[in-house]
């Protein structure tokens, strides 16, 4: 799951610089880390079994 905070309400992450960091606020499920660039898929991974329901953790980054 990945998830941002749109502050200007232009309907896209923005970023800025030669590296493109973004410049709103950003998450991603299980807190997976950021390091070099986005966090692997088995980081991100949420297991459900048919019938079940899952709780995962994102907290904002922001960059300020």
């Amino acid at each position: 799951v990945y998830v941002y905070h749109d502050e200007n309400g232009n309907g896209k992450l923005d970023s800025s610089g030669l590296l493109r960091l973004p410049i709103e606020g950003y998450a991603f499920s299980n807190d997976a880390p950021v390091r070099f660039g986005p966090p692997s898929i088995s980081d991100l991974r949420v297991d459900l079994r048919p019938g079940e329901s899952a709780r995962t953790v994102a907290t904002m980054r922001y960059r300020r």
